[in-house]
């Protein structure tokens, strides 16, 4: 799956100029994968690297599924994308701006009722912290089995695999060991929530989400949440993306304008190839089953 010659290399020198950057690592099984993300949409992005980075991946037989996500919903490679096979989808995500503020700053622009959540997760006796033992595993995948059954999803987005590699200090991404981080919260030494980022550059964003609901009363969610924009400001990011929220989730896009996101549009680009598509498939079928 890995880029080659000439193109791996126009693809290095975008990536530190800041016009790319990896964007997520995900294949069934979990494969590490190249997707890409575009900062600075619309301003002239390299048709040709897109159309031969997708073309590459036709060369493979594994099931896989690629997803481009550009922080903005205006780009002028849209015919490209779509003649190469994507789905694009418009989604409202929500970002929280760190640059020129201070923690405190952020604090102090909350809501009175945000304020007075976040104090309350505190007190509650939750902890904060990155994940960093494989063995967290079984932990995290049954915080997202929890949260896909809440929200009637037919599956799970990444794999146990996927996250047993993530951890592995000696997986795919042990030389990127900063790029994907898990961070969770815990209360009385139980799993209460769970957040996957990826960083890159100066932006941080939000990738999957799992809570389990009878700790609820312990606002793990609030906590994870302080704790996830703290480590941005202390590490000087510019930006954190807190995640797009779907159609009609109106208490979740609440809660995350609560925390200071404004809302924007970004532009997803998907393709799947048909063995990924049948293998989706098939698992929503046993999720409906059980």
């Amino acid at each position: 799956m890995e880029l080659q010659g000439n193109l791996s290399t126009r693809l290095t020198a975008l990536e530190r100029s800041g016009r790319f950057s990896v964007q997520s690592h995900s294949l069934p099984g979990g494969c590490p994968a190249r997707a890409l993300q575009a900062p600075g949409a619309p301003q002239g992005l390299d048709r040709e690297l897109i159309e031969s980075w997708a073309s590459s991946l036709d060369t493979t037989a594994l099931p896989h599924r690629l997803a481009i996500t550009f922080p903005d919903d205006q780009i002028d490679c849209r015919d490209i994308l779509q003649k190469k096979g994507f789905s694009l989808v418009t989604q409202t995500s929500y970002v929280v701006s760190l640059s020129g503020r201070t923690f405190a700053d952020w604090e102090a622009s909350l809501r009175t009722n945000m304020r007075n959540q976040n104090r309350q997760a505190l007190a509650r006796g939750g902890s904060f912290e990155r994940v960093r033992d494989p063995q967290a595993v079984k932990d995290i995948q049954r915080l997202a089995q929890l949260t896909a059954r809440r929200h009637k999803r037919p599956g799970l987005p990444y794999s146990e695999k996927f996250y047993s590699l993530l951890l592995d200090p000696r997986g795919p991404l042990s030389g990127a060991p900063e790029l994907a981080r898990v961070y969770m919260v815990r209360v009385g030494g139980r799993p209460a929530a769970f957040e996957l980022c990826l960083v890159q550059g100066q932006r941080m964003w939000s990738v999957d989400h799992g809570a389990d609901e009878t700790t609820f009363d312990f606002r793990p969610n609030n906590l994870l949440y302080r704790g996830l924009i703290e480590q941005a400001f202390r590490e000087g990011l510019d930006v954190l993306d807190l995640g797009a929220v779907p159609e009609g989730a109106a208490s979740l896009a609440n809660f995350k304008t609560g925390l200071g996101g404004e809302p924007y549009h970004r532009l997803s680009a998907v393709r799947a190839t048909p063995l990924f598509r049948l293998g989706a498939a098939l698992r929503a079928a046993y999720h409906r089953y059980i």
